[in-house]
Formats: C-alpha cells, sequence, structure tokens
C-alpha cells in the first residue's frame, strides 16, 4: 500500500531533491564550526551560512544584511517580539495566531487584542483599521492559516499598520517558499519563517528578516566567534541574534532547496498544488458525515482541515495511519482558530499537501477514507 503522506504543515516529505545528499556531504567532508577557525573546515561552514543567507534573502526579497539565521520561527518570532515589545504594550493578533506567538506575548504581559475574521479566518480589515485607532505597538498576523489555508492580504494589513503608525510582523512559517513574497514591496517590518514547511528544508533551520532601521533588543546572547575580548554582546543586527555555535549543517542541507525552490518558483509550486486542494476539499464535502473548514481562494494554501461525525479527530488519524495515511489531528497549536471555529476541545483533522503529490494521491486518499466511514 502507498504511504500517503497529507501533513505538510507539520513538515515537508518527502524534502527537496538534493537535501539528503547534501546533509551527509556536510556530516562528512565540510563540519568545521563557522567563524571559529581559520582552517579550511571552518571557511567551509561559513560559505555554507553564507551561501544559504544570499539564498533566502533573495527569495524574499530582502537585503542578505537584514536577513539573521535562526533555529527555526518559534526561535525568529521570540527573538521579534522580546527585541521589539516593552511589558504591557497593545498588540493586535488574529485568531489564527500560533502558540509562538500567543505565548511569548502573555509571557511579555502584552495587552493583546484580537481582530475579527471571517469563517476560515481571514482578517476584517475594517475591524483591523478600528483596532489601531488606538496606540498599537505591534501587528502580528500568520501569513497563511495552518488549520484552513486562509492566506491574508499582507499589503492591506501593512497599509494600515503604515497609517496607524504601528509596526507588523509576519509568521511565515506556512507561506515563505510556498508562495511569493516580496517583504520590500509589501512593506513588511519582520518576518520569521521555518526552513522545513514550504522551503522543503531540515528542521533546526529559518529565519527572521528586520527592515532597514529597525533594530531588536536581544534576547538571547553567548558567544558570537568575534569580539571576544569584550564582555558586552553584541548589538547590530543580524550578529546579536546569532549566537553560539550556528548550525551550519541546517543551512547546508537547506541550500539546495532552496536552489530547487528558485528554479522552480514559488508560483509554480502554488498553481501545482492548488488543483489537488479543490479536488480534495470536492471529495470532502460530497461525504454527508463530513464538515470541512477550508479557504478555497487562488491564493489559499493546500490546507484543509475538517471533522467527521462520530468520530473524535486523534481516533480517525490513528485509524487512517494503520492505512498508511498520514495526517494531523488536534489543535493545530493555533487555540484561538478552533475557538472561533467552533471545533473545540478536540480540533480538526486536516489534510496538508505538498509539491509532490500528484491528483491520484488525493483520489486514492478519499478512496481510503470512505473505506473507514462504511
Amino acid at each position: 500500500m502507498t504511504q500517503l503522506y497529507f501533513d505538510h504543515a507539520a513538515t515537508s516529505f518527502p524534502k527537496a531533491p538534493g537535501v539528503a545528499e547534501a546533509a551527509a556531504r556536510f556530516l562528512g567532508e565540510d563540519a568545521g564550526n563557522a567563524g571559529r577557525g581559520v582552517h579550511r573546515l571552518a571557511n567551509r561552514a561559513a560559505d555554507a551560512l553564507s551561501h544559504a543567507r544570499r539564498a533566502l534573502a533573495e527569495l524574499i526579497g530582502a537585503p542578505s544584511a537584514r536577513l539573521a539565521l535562526a533555529p527555526g520561527a518559534t526561535f525568529a518570532l521570540n527573538a521579534a517580539l522580546q527585541g521589539l515589545l516593552e511589558r504591557g504594550d497593545r498588540v493586535v493578533v488574529g485568531p489564527e495566531a500560533h502558540t509562538s506567538v500567543l505565548r511569548p506575548l502573555r509571557l511579555l504581559g502584552a495587552e493583546v487584542q484580537e481582530v475579527r475574521s471571517d469563517d476560515v479566518l481571514r482578517w476584517d480589515l475594517e475591524h483591523l483599521a478600528q483596532l489601531l485607532e488606538q496606540p498599537t505597538r505591534l501587528v502580528v498576523v500568520a501569513h497563511g492559516s495552518n488549520v484552513t489555508g486562509a492566506v491574508q492580504d499582507l499589503a492591506g494589513i501593512a497599509a494600515r499598520c503604515t497609517a496607524s503608525g504601528a509596526r507588523l510582523l509576519v509568521d511565515g512559517a506556512q507561506t515563505v517558499g510556498a508562495l511569493p513574497l516580496d517583504v520590500d514591496a509589501l512593506g513588511v517590518d519582520a518576518l520569521a519563517f521555518s526552513g522545513h514547511k514550504g522551503l522543503l528544508g531540515p528542521t533546526g533551520s529559518g529565519g527572521l528578516y528586520l527592515r532597514e532601521g529597525l533594530e531588536l533588543r536581544p534576547w538571547i546572547t553567548g558567544g558570537s566567534g568575534s569580539r571576544s575580548h569584550d564582555e558586552a554582546p553584541p548589538a547590530e543586527f543580524p550578529g546579536a541574534l546569532e549566537v553560539g555555535t550556528p548550525n551550519a549543517w541546517a543551512f547546508a542541507t537547506l541550500s539546495p532547496a532552496l536552489t530547487w525552490i528558485a528554479d522552480q518558483t514559488p508560483a509554480a509550486l502554488h498553481a501545482r498544488t492548488a488543483p489537488l486542494a479543490e479536488a480534495l476539499r470536492a471529495g470532502l464535502r460530497a461525504l454527508p458525515q463530513v464538515t470541512v473548514f477550508a479557504a478555497d481562494q487562488p491564493q489559499d494554501l493546500p490546507v484543509v482541515s475538517f471533522t467527521v461525525e462520530g468520530w473524535r479527530p486523534q481516533e480517525l488519524a490513528v485509524t487512517l495511519d494503520a492505512l498508511e495515511v498520514s495526517l494531523r489531528a488536534g489543535l493545530h497549536c493555533a487555540p484561538r482558530a478552533h475557538r472561533r471555529l467552533g471545533t473545540e476541545p478536540d480540533g480538526t483533522l486536516r489534510a496538508s499537501l505538498g509539491p509532490f503529490l500528484a491528483a491520484d494521491d488525493v483520489a486514492e486518499f478519499l478512496a481510503r477514507l470512505r473505506e473507514v466511514l462504511g
């Protein structure tokens, strides 16, 4: 029986061509400590970081000097929130917000306001404008929902932030690599992202873009490989965030994925999965006991959540796993989303598609689901 992996919103699988080979090659040939020596292995590790930084910056339309490499989106979001906010600052979020945003805000004691949304978690920009009539330090938006796939109007959100003087932080964990994105053209202040989802690379990789003129208060510090005589932490971006031994293995492994995505283009990859998502939504809606929670505009992600009458999502996920179908069940680290959708406390089943799937895979998934439901 063919394995059907429909959990790309959690992590991509399979990875892009060349990723596995790059991982083995780096560990076998180039695994020096970048920035911690002048010998060739240290230099090759440093070159891997520099190549990944340039490729990532080009992909999102940013200067490479404004991109900090990070272990993932969670680290990057924490760095931005801890570095931009003071205790008690007013922050606007949406119902799609991930716990990687909500939990740091709770620890910071932020005053959190939630913007209204439609039934697939797309923001109400009129309500956003009303919220921004009060002084607001930061607006944080997940570009793409990991529950419904709804992609937010970043240009519209950024315009309202600019008009009000609020800064805009974008959680791009689901969209960087999967959709075209130009942070400069959009007017985004900061963008956090991971390397293992839309970028089709390894875990342990990601980054934070910060626009020119905006600086962060360091939230973690330590060895930087330079200025070792100075006990004061570096203050300049991106070095202030890139402390400790860098994960050169992860970024060397990410590089072939970045090359592959640049050659394919995010727009073409999205065009490849959009009709599959449409077929999946239609097939699920044809089943009388299924309720679908999914956005279906052309720009939306191929992420489809659903519930089945008479089944807890976790129980059905286990049953489908026995039929070689990999889905995610639960709240997906997005508790406000499920509160908005009315799917608490169990959440939903989530099918999320990647660029290596085909129409036959979707048809086979629907067939196996019908077999279970009877």
